[in-house]
């Protein structure tokens, strides 16, 4: 990896460190004393149930974490809530690699932070940690019981499965609009779990809570994106370096219009982009000692195209509205005109003619954003090969990209 890629690497990964230091989102959290403190909590968006959260009083104050043993609940306002409750859990591996050749759980008692998925007459509770995911029920005054799922094998070869949550599910949650079938043909996992429990709290008229991801408003932009390209070529003829042409540093124009399509769901983080642009890359090199014994006089590049590169984009969002992201792309057409790289001889005769033609190449970028407006990002393309079909020919094309942006909708 060349020095330019490295660097935006680590830049990458220091702006990305700091700025996840200051995500904190308004929240609350009820202490072990019953008293609810209103504050900002530092949004991980948990993928395993926490054990302890950072929070802040105020935007000026320091931070402070809090830890499980004085947490009864805490929650980001409209978005997710968290209860500590003493469960008894299954913990029984579900890899076929290390597997169980139990049928029945077996239970740890132990005291977690369950995720609330829904919050009514009838409440479920998720609980991850790696590969590890079990949902907990709970209905009327009843205690937190785990829903029971397991896999696990029989002999050496056959795989069974203990569905018994199914049975808890017909006991406890009785109403006219879940039936046997129904139930049946559930399986483990969030959204069919999800939506019983929405629809018997509805049938028992009992007012709930859904804390189901929103779907996110303005999940597709269009930008305009002029800029500039600062681009290098070497070129190289083999068994021959008076045919060796290294041309300068150039500054050429670009125009790209970006269309960006983000998740369906979540906080609009994640994105794939793809950005049709205008490409010019129009260079000369006068001939140097070398050359001239060939009597040449100069080469020059003459490159027209529309490239068409696609990626993903994460977006790191600051508490003003404004924000950071990372991209990587990667080009999938290029539609040139008459691209070549063509050496001249002095008395104006083309020597050589190579078409240019750029191939399939990763670019990763960084870039902020403002208003979700306004944007500047740069962009480095690490070198590629220019000259794919010619097999006495050989070149290094690479270059970076500075690119303002302008978000219609």
């Amino acid at each position: 990896m060349n020095r330019i890629s490295l660097t935006l690497l680590l830049f990458f990964a220091l702006i990305t460190r700091s700025f996840s230091q200051v995500v904190f989102e308004p929240g609350y959290f009820i202490t072990e004393s019953n008293e609810r403190i209103e504050c900002l909590i530092r949004n991980m968006d948990w993928k395993n149930n926490p054990y302890e959260i950072e929070y802040k009083l105020s935007e000026a104050s320091s931070e402070k974490i809090e830890g499980i043993d004085n947490i009864l609940e805490f929650g980001i306002n409209g978005e997710s809530k968290y209860i500590r409750a003493k469960v008894k859990i299954d913990k029984s591996s579900t890899s076929l690699k290390n597997p169980s050749y139990e049928s029945n759980p077996v239970f740890e008692e132990e005291t977690v932070l369950l995720k609330v998925l829904v919050e009514g007459e009838a409440s479920l509770y998720s609980y991850k940690k790696a590969t590890l995911t079990r949902y907990f029920y709970k209905q009327g005054d009843m205690d937190i019981d785990q829903l029971v799922y397991k896999r696990f094998m029989s002999g050496n070869t056959k795989v069974l499965y203990n569905n018994s949550f199914r049975q808890q599910l017909l006991k406890d949650l009785t109403c006219e609009d879940i039936d046997y079938g129904s139930v049946e043909k559930l399986s483990y996992n969030e959204k069919d779990l999800r939506n019983l429990f929405v629809t018997y709290n509805e049938c028992v008229k009992s007012d709930f809570i859904d804390f189901r991801p929103k779907p996110i408003e303005n999940w597709f932009s269009v930008s305009l994106k002029p800029g500039f390209n600062y681009e290098r070529l070497s070129v190289k003829r083999d068994k021959s370096t008076l045919l060796d042409f290294d041309f300068d540093n150039d500054l050429n124009f670009r125009f790209g219009v970006e269309a960006e399509i983000f998740v369906i769901f979540g906080k609009r983080t994640l994105s794939l982009l793809i950005e049709p642009t205008f490409h010019d890359y129009t260079t000369r090199m006068e001939a140097e000692e070398g050359h001239l014994l060939l009597g040449l006089e100069y080469a020059k590049v003459s490159h027209q195209s529309i490239e068409v590169p696609v990626g993903i984009r994460y977006h790191f969002y600051f508490q003003n509205g404004s924000q950071l992201f990372f991209n990587v792309t990667s080009l999938i057409f290029d539609f040139n005109n008459n691209s070549s790289i063509d050496i001249i001889r002095s008395d104006g005769s083309t020597h050589s003619s190579v078409e240019f033609t750029p191939v399939s190449n990763m670019a990763i970028g960084v870039g902020y954003k403002h208003s979700d407006k306004y944007s500047l990002e740069v962009r480095y393309q690490p070198k590629q090969e220019a000259l794919l079909f010619y097999e006495n020919w050989s070149s290094q094309y690479r270059g970076v990209s500075l690119m303002f942006g302008y978000t219609l909708f």
